[in-house]
This record gives C-alpha cells, sequence and structure tokens, in this order.
C-alpha cells in the first residue's frame, strides 16, 4: 500500500479552505452587489481564483519534474508535461482558441445542443489528451509497483478533473437555464479547484517518500 506522510494533510486541510473562500466569493459577486468585479468570478479566466488554480498546476508540474529527474522515472516527467499543459491551456484559453479555429477549418455543424466551436474544443482536448496519455500508458506498464500505483491514483483524480472541466461545462453549453447555469458553473469550476487542491496534496506528499521501499 502507498504510504504518504499525514503531516501533509495540514496542506489538503489550507487548499481546500482557500478553495472554499474563493468559490464564497464568486457565490456573493453572483448573486450580491457587494462584489462588483468580475475578478471575483470563478468563470473568469485570469481572475483571483483562477490565479490559485495556476499555482497549484505550477506547483505540481515543478514536484513531478523534479522527481522524475532525481529518481529517473519518465512517467513522472511525461505527467509534468501533462500539468504543463493543463496549465497553459487555463492560462491562455489553448482549447478555445484553437479549438474556434479547427472548428471553422473543419466546418464544423452544432449538433444535440453543442455549438460547432463546441466540437472544435472537444477535438483539440482529444487530441493532446491522445498525446500525452500515449506514453503515460507505455511507461505506466514498464514501471515498478509502486509508481504504478502513483500514476494509477494520478490518472483517476485527472479523469475527475475531466468530468468536471469538460463534462460539466458541456452541460452548462446545452442546458442554457439562466437559474441553473450560475449553480452548474459553481459545481464545474469548484470541483476542479477542489480535486487540482487533492492532486497538489497528493503529489507534494511524495517528495518524502523513500523510493527505495517497497510497498
Amino acid at each position: 500500500m502507498l504510504k504518504l506522510n499525514l503531516e501533509k494533510d495540514k496542506l489538503l486541510f489550507l487548499l481546500i479552505l482557500t478553495d472554499l473562500v474563493f468559490i464564497l466569493l464568486h457565490v456573493i459577486h453572483v448573486y450580491t452587489p457587494l462584489l462588483p468585479s468580475s475578478l471575483y468570478s470563478l468563470a473568469l479566466d485570469r481572475g483571483y481564483g483562477e490565479f490559485f488554480q495556476y499555482t497549484k498546476e505550477l506547483w505540481i508540474l515543478v514536484i513531478f519534474f523534479y522527481l522524475g529527474i532525481k529518481h529517473r522515472k519518465l512517467i513522472f516527467v511525461i505527467y509534468s508535461v501533462l500539468f504543463l499543459y493543463f496549465l497553459i491551456d487555463d492560462s491562455f484559453e489553448f482549447h478555445e482558441q484553437f479549438g474556434a479555429l479547427l472548428a471553422e477549418i473543419l466546418n464544423f455543424k452544432p449538433l444535440l445542443g453543442l455549438r460547432a466551436v463546441d466540437f472544435g474544443e472537444l477535438t483539440v482536448t482529444a487530441i493532446f489528451s491522445t498525446l500525452l496519455f500515449i506514453p503515460i500508458a507505455i511507461t505506466h506498464i514498464g514501471s515498478d509497483k509502486s509508481t504504478k500505483l502513483i500514476s494509477r491514483t494520478i490518472f483517476i483524480m485527472v479523469i475527475f478533473l475531466t468530468i468536471f472541466g469538460v463534462g460539466m461545462d458541456m452541460i452548462e453549453i446545452i442546458v442554457e437555464n439562466p437559474t441553473l447555469n450560475p449553480i452548474l458553473v459553481i459545481v464545474e469550476e469548484g470541483g476542479e479547484m477542489l480535486i487540482m487542491s487533492f492532486i497538489t496534496w497528493f503529489v507534494y506528499g511524495l517528495l518524502d517518500r523513500d523510493y527505495n521501499q517497497t510497498y
């Protein structure tokens, strides 16, 4: 069984507490006139909450890269690249911009409540996910038992991250309900933040792990 230093629970508490504060600020911004600035909105790229998310992604990719180099584990370096992609995508709207371009080039049509640009964004996400997950799968197969457990745990959390980041976003677009959509935004953005906090806590705990120990 994989063992992490439970002292890192303090970090998880602080991360989640900060997430909840940003979620609360978003709710106050949406439902009251007290915080009129859009920077308090979780849906705003480069808003206050998003910058905290960028910070977590940066920490994760740096730790993975450090562990990959120090312990000569290629799979950790690839995970570092994955979170670098998340950081670039979130901070520069990568899949949105290229998705719109791709939708125009391939002449996508609206379908099932989704816009043409949505299919472009999904295509861009699918392409880069494939390019990153294929080497992850290959290096996962060749890894030792404990590294496979780490990889499997990260992969599961990334799946949940995708469910909130992509799945909930598509549901929000399909629903188009002025009452329900603000709630879906909170679920989507808040869910992403909380899962990224769990990933940050988990990856940070790997720094104190004894890689010579058998699990």
